[in-house]
Protein backbone atom coordinates (compact mmCIF):
# COMPACT_ATOMS: atom_id res chain seq x y z
CA UNK A 1 0.00 0.00 0.00
CA UNK A 2 1.64 3.53 -1.24
CA UNK A 3 1.83 6.06 2.00
CA UNK A 4 2.81 9.85 1.51
CA UNK A 5 5.72 9.04 3.48
CA UNK A 6 6.33 5.59 1.22
CA UNK A 7 6.13 7.74 -2.30
CA UNK A 8 7.82 10.17 -0.52
CA UNK A 9 10.98 8.23 -0.47
CA UNK A 10 11.13 7.13 -3.69
CA UNK A 11 10.83 10.74 -5.29
CA UNK A 12 14.48 12.46 -5.85
CA UNK A 13 15.56 14.54 -3.24
CA UNK A 14 16.13 17.47 -5.85
CA UNK A 15 12.41 17.17 -7.18
CA UNK A 16 10.83 17.09 -4.21
CA UNK A 17 13.34 20.57 -3.04
CA UNK A 18 11.99 21.79 -6.19
CA UNK A 19 8.21 21.22 -6.02
CA UNK A 20 8.46 22.09 -2.05
CA UNK A 21 11.46 24.54 -1.20
CA UNK A 22 10.90 23.67 2.72
CA UNK A 23 11.59 20.29 2.16
CA UNK A 24 15.06 21.13 1.87
CA UNK A 25 15.00 21.48 5.58
CA UNK A 26 13.45 18.43 6.11
CA UNK A 27 16.04 16.23 4.35
CA UNK A 28 18.49 18.46 6.29
CA UNK A 29 16.88 17.24 9.28
CA UNK A 30 16.40 13.28 7.85
CA UNK A 31 20.30 13.55 7.23
CA UNK A 32 21.10 14.63 10.92
CA UNK A 33 19.24 11.80 12.38
CA UNK A 34 20.54 9.44 10.13
CA UNK A 35 24.13 10.44 11.11
CA UNK A 36 23.20 10.44 14.50
CA UNK A 37 21.98 6.62 14.57
CA UNK A 38 25.14 5.59 12.32
CA UNK A 39 27.73 7.41 14.91
CA UNK A 40 25.24 5.52 18.00
CA UNK A 41 26.04 2.32 16.51
CA UNK A 42 29.61 2.72 15.95
CA UNK A 43 30.33 4.22 19.43
CA UNK A 44 27.99 1.20 20.64
CA UNK A 45 29.89 -1.64 18.58
CA UNK A 46 33.02 0.04 19.87
CA UNK A 47 32.37 0.26 23.66
CA UNK A 48 30.96 -3.74 23.61
CA UNK A 49 34.56 -4.03 22.00
CA UNK A 50 36.31 -2.11 24.85
CA UNK A 51 33.93 -3.61 27.78
CA UNK A 52 33.40 0.04 28.38
CA UNK A 53 30.30 0.44 30.74
CA UNK A 54 31.02 4.58 31.07
CA UNK A 55 27.24 5.80 31.92
CA UNK A 56 28.22 9.05 30.06
CA UNK A 57 27.57 6.91 26.37
CA UNK A 58 24.18 6.44 27.58
CA UNK A 59 21.03 7.74 25.56
CA UNK A 60 17.47 6.63 24.29
CA UNK A 61 18.85 5.26 21.48
CA UNK A 62 21.75 3.45 23.02
CA UNK A 63 19.55 1.80 24.96
CA UNK A 64 17.76 0.96 22.45
CA UNK A 65 20.31 -0.86 20.71
CA UNK A 66 21.62 -2.56 23.66
CA UNK A 67 17.99 -4.26 23.93
CA UNK A 68 17.14 -7.57 23.02
CA UNK A 69 14.94 -6.15 20.23
CA UNK A 70 14.76 -7.54 16.85
CA UNK A 71 17.25 -6.54 14.41
CA UNK A 72 14.84 -5.21 11.54
CA UNK A 73 13.60 -2.55 14.86
CA UNK A 74 17.39 -1.81 14.92
CA UNK A 75 17.91 -1.19 11.57
CA UNK A 76 19.36 2.56 10.49
CA UNK A 77 16.91 3.95 8.84
CA UNK A 78 14.06 2.89 11.67
CA UNK A 79 15.38 4.49 14.40
CA UNK A 80 16.60 7.38 12.10
CA UNK A 81 12.68 7.60 11.77
CA UNK A 82 12.37 7.42 15.47
CA UNK A 83 14.81 10.17 16.33
CA UNK A 84 13.29 12.61 13.68
CA UNK A 85 9.87 11.80 15.50
CA UNK A 86 11.93 12.34 19.02
CA UNK A 87 13.15 15.56 17.60
CA UNK A 88 10.26 17.15 16.13
CA UNK A 89 7.99 16.19 18.88
CA UNK A 90 9.59 19.05 21.08
CA UNK A 91 10.46 21.32 18.95
CA UNK A 92 8.62 21.71 15.56
CA UNK A 93 4.78 21.32 17.18
CA UNK A 94 5.84 23.46 20.08
CA UNK A 95 7.19 26.24 17.49
CA UNK A 96 4.45 26.29 15.49
CA UNK A 97 2.02 26.48 18.58
CA UNK A 98 4.22 29.46 19.30
CA UNK A 99 4.21 31.38 16.29
CA UNK A 100 0.01 30.71 16.34
CA UNK A 101 -0.04 32.53 19.42
CA UNK A 102 1.97 34.85 18.62
CA UNK A 103 0.53 36.32 15.77
CA UNK A 104 -2.97 36.74 17.64
CA UNK A 105 -1.35 38.30 20.25
CA UNK A 106 0.18 40.45 17.73
CA UNK A 107 -3.12 41.01 15.65
CA UNK A 108 -5.80 41.70 17.99
CA UNK A 109 -5.28 44.61 20.27
CA UNK A 110 -7.82 43.47 22.60
CA UNK A 111 -6.36 40.22 23.48
CA UNK A 112 -2.96 42.14 23.93
CA UNK A 113 -3.76 44.97 25.70
CA UNK A 114 -5.84 42.20 28.44
CA UNK A 115 -2.62 40.19 28.68
CA UNK A 116 -0.16 43.20 29.30
CA UNK A 117 -2.57 44.29 31.63
CA UNK A 118 -2.26 41.12 33.10
CA UNK A 119 1.41 40.49 33.08
CA UNK A 120 1.60 44.17 34.69
CA UNK A 121 -0.29 43.58 37.69
CA UNK A 122 1.91 41.04 39.34
CA UNK A 123 3.76 41.76 41.91
CA UNK A 124 7.65 40.49 40.62
CA UNK A 125 11.21 41.67 40.85
CA UNK A 126 12.70 42.68 37.38
CA UNK A 127 16.09 41.01 38.37
CA UNK A 128 14.86 37.50 37.64
CA UNK A 129 12.00 36.24 35.54
CA UNK A 130 9.09 34.88 35.82
CA UNK A 131 8.22 31.56 37.46
CA UNK A 132 6.70 28.80 36.03
CA UNK A 133 4.19 29.15 39.07
CA UNK A 134 3.62 32.10 38.84
CA UNK A 135 2.45 32.28 35.26
CA UNK A 136 0.10 29.51 35.90
CA UNK A 137 -1.15 31.42 38.24
CA UNK A 138 -2.54 33.98 35.37
CA UNK A 139 -6.14 32.87 33.84
CA UNK A 140 -5.87 35.11 30.67
CA UNK A 141 -2.43 33.82 30.10
CA UNK A 142 -3.58 30.32 30.43
CA UNK A 143 -6.93 30.67 28.48
CA UNK A 144 -4.38 31.65 25.90
CA UNK A 145 -2.25 29.00 25.46
CA UNK A 146 -5.35 26.93 25.35
CA UNK A 147 -7.07 28.21 23.13
CA UNK A 148 -3.49 28.42 20.72
CA UNK A 149 -3.28 24.55 21.84
CA UNK A 150 -6.75 24.02 20.27
CA UNK A 151 -6.21 25.76 17.06
CA UNK A 152 -2.72 24.64 15.77
CA UNK A 153 -3.07 21.30 15.31
CA UNK A 154 -0.27 18.95 15.70
CA UNK A 155 -1.43 15.85 14.24
CA UNK A 156 -4.83 16.35 12.67
CA UNK A 157 -5.35 12.59 11.43
CA UNK A 158 -7.02 9.93 13.41
CA UNK A 159 -5.22 8.23 15.85
CA UNK A 160 -6.16 4.87 16.21
CA UNK A 161 -6.55 3.34 19.90
CA UNK A 162 -8.35 -0.14 20.88
CA UNK A 163 -9.10 -1.68 23.91
CA UNK A 164 -7.16 -4.90 23.67
CA UNK A 165 -9.60 -7.05 25.68
CA UNK A 166 -12.86 -6.28 26.41
CA UNK A 167 -15.62 -5.24 24.15
CA UNK A 168 -16.63 -1.32 24.43
CA UNK A 169 -20.47 0.40 24.42
CA UNK A 170 -20.63 3.52 22.77
CA UNK A 171 -24.03 4.73 22.61
CA UNK A 172 -25.92 2.45 20.48
CA UNK A 173 -23.12 0.79 18.97
CA UNK A 174 -20.99 -2.32 20.55
CA UNK A 175 -17.08 -2.41 19.07
CA UNK A 176 -15.39 -5.64 19.45
CA UNK A 177 -12.62 -6.20 21.47
CA UNK A 178 -8.75 -5.04 19.67
CA UNK A 179 -10.53 -3.09 17.20
CA UNK A 180 -9.33 0.26 16.84
CA UNK A 181 -11.19 3.62 17.02
CA UNK A 182 -9.78 6.37 15.70
CA UNK A 183 -10.12 10.20 16.73
CA UNK A 184 -9.03 13.54 15.29
CA UNK A 185 -7.95 16.61 16.95
CA UNK A 186 -9.24 18.67 14.25
CA UNK A 187 -12.84 17.67 14.35
CA UNK A 188 -12.77 17.67 18.17
CA UNK A 189 -11.08 20.68 18.33
CA UNK A 190 -13.89 22.20 16.06
CA UNK A 191 -17.13 20.83 16.84
CA UNK A 192 -19.03 23.61 17.06
CA UNK A 193 -21.88 22.29 19.72
CA UNK A 194 -19.22 22.20 22.51
CA UNK A 195 -17.03 25.52 20.87
CA UNK A 196 -19.52 28.24 19.86
CA UNK A 197 -17.82 29.54 16.51
CA UNK A 198 -14.68 27.05 16.88
CA UNK A 199 -12.84 28.55 13.98
CA UNK A 200 -12.75 31.80 15.95
CA UNK A 201 -9.43 32.69 17.89
CA UNK A 202 -10.80 33.44 21.77
CA UNK A 203 -9.62 33.01 24.67
CA UNK A 204 -12.61 34.54 26.81
CA UNK A 205 -14.08 31.27 25.78
CA UNK A 206 -12.72 29.38 28.77
CA UNK A 207 -12.75 31.96 31.02
CA UNK A 208 -16.67 32.46 30.48
CA UNK A 209 -17.96 28.77 30.33
CA UNK A 210 -18.23 26.21 32.58
CA UNK A 211 -19.22 23.51 29.58
CA UNK A 212 -16.99 20.53 31.03
CA UNK A 213 -16.81 19.13 27.66
CA UNK A 214 -14.26 22.02 26.26
CA UNK A 215 -11.93 20.31 28.74
CA UNK A 216 -13.07 16.83 27.46
CA UNK A 217 -12.72 17.67 24.00
CA UNK A 218 -9.56 19.70 24.03
CA UNK A 219 -6.98 16.75 23.28
CA UNK A 220 -4.09 18.57 21.37
CA UNK A 221 -1.47 16.03 23.44
CA UNK A 222 -3.87 13.20 21.92
CA UNK A 223 -5.21 10.83 24.71
CA UNK A 224 -4.30 7.07 26.40
CA UNK A 225 -0.97 5.59 27.48
CA UNK A 226 0.44 7.18 23.87
CA UNK A 227 -0.20 10.69 24.70
CA UNK A 228 2.33 13.14 24.48
CA UNK A 229 4.94 12.73 27.04
CA UNK A 230 5.94 16.58 27.25
CA UNK A 231 2.31 17.56 27.93
CA UNK A 232 3.22 18.66 32.02
CA UNK A 233 5.74 21.02 30.41
CA UNK A 234 3.06 22.90 28.91
CA UNK A 235 0.01 22.45 31.07
CA UNK A 236 1.47 21.12 34.48
CA UNK A 237 -1.54 21.48 36.24
CA UNK A 238 -3.42 19.50 33.67
CA UNK A 239 -4.44 15.70 34.58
Amino acid sequence: MCTPSSIAAIVPKQLLCNIFPAAQEFLKFQKLATQHIEEMKVQAAKDVKDQDTNDSNSSVFRSVLESHAPESELATARLAKEAQVLFAAGTVSTARTLDFITFYILNDSAIRTKLVQELAGLQHSSDSPLSLLELEKLPYLQAIIKEGLRLSYGVMHRLPHCFPDKTIQYKEWIIPAGTPVGMSSYMMHNEASVYERPQVFRPERWLESTNPLMEKYLVPFSRGSRRCLGMHKVLPTQN
